[in-house]
């Protein structure tokens, strides 16, 4: 009799759609209801991040988030020249900022909320996988949660940084460029969050960074589906890593179960 493998598929390759994607986060939403316990979990990083926060003066952050950036810039626009320097210096504002907010949101998922969302995402599986062993990854203790973490949001950040950037610098095209770049943003960010949320699955299974994006890139429409219910919300900066994470794990663990039938199972051709 042949012996079955192992090594279960940990990255499967089953067609995944538009449709799926955008199901997702509401799938976790329902999920998140009937558990309160993942609930209070999930809230602890963001009463961290507010105590953290209260030392700011509130003149200082209404200063930063309702003045305009225009008051930063040392040249105003008088002649063509200048004009040139000002809207040139307002590009690489808006790109500094949109630079410093993605250091944030990778710093704030990898120290702070990852411990927590591995923990969640971890206690998904033991339920979404239950009668497979052969499926269960073993977490990580928690300093080499977060060291790995660090490690992993830095190599995001070295490859999501020259993206971003081309893309913000495109606005420098008039009419065209605006157009393209906001297209850009918007499904770049959708990506990259379906990305961030996988992670915590991934990295229990040791996939490599270059295998995550190829996973990504193959299944594109999801990740954009996955990722396009957060954009236009403006908190998701606090909001998309949770949700992202149950909603990531919960569809991670159908895609294995897919993959990987158990004996005397048919193999799926599609789960979406």
């Amino acid at each position: 009799m042949a012996e079955v493998s192992a090594q279960p598929i940990v990255t499967p390759d089953l067609p995944l759609g538009f449709r799926r994607g955008l199901q997702a986060p509401f799938r976790a939403l329902r999920y998140l209801l009937t558990r309160p316990k993942c609930v209070l979990i999930l809230m602890a990083p963001i009463a961290i991040v507010v105590l953290l926060l209260l030392p700011l003066t509130y003149e200082g952050i209404m200063a930063f988030l309702f003045n305009p950036l225009e008051q930063f810039l040392p040249v105003q626009g008088q002649g063509l020249v200048k004009d040139a320097l000002y809207w040139l210096g307002l590009g690489a504002l808006w790109i500094m900022v949109a630079a410093l907010l993605l250091i944030a949101f990778l710093l704030y998922t990898a120290i702070v909320a990852a411990p927590f969302h591995d923990y969640v995402s971890e206690l998904i599986e033991r339920e979404q996988l239950a009668g497979r062993p052969d499926l269960t990854a073993p977490g990580m203790p928690l300093m080499r949660s977060v060291v790995y973490s660090l490690g992993e949001a830095l190599m995001r950040v070295l490859i999501a940084i020259p993206v971003v950037v081309t893309l913000l610098c495109l606005n420098l095209i008039p009419f065209v460029g605006t157009g393209v770049s906001a297209i850009g943003n918007l499904m770049f960010a959708a990506a990259f969050l379906a990305l961030d949320s996988f992670t915590y699955s991934f990295d229990r299974r040791h996939v490599k960074m270059r295998r995550k994006w190829k996973w990504v890139r193959e299944h594109f429409k999801y990740a954009v589906g996955f990722g396009l219910p957060f954009v236009p919300i403006p908190c998701a900066l606090i909001l998309a890593p949770p949700l992202g994470a149950v909603a990531a794990t919960l569809d991670y663990c159908d895609l294995l179960k897919s993959a990987n039938p158990a004996p005397g199972a048919v193999k799926a051709k599609s789960i979406d």
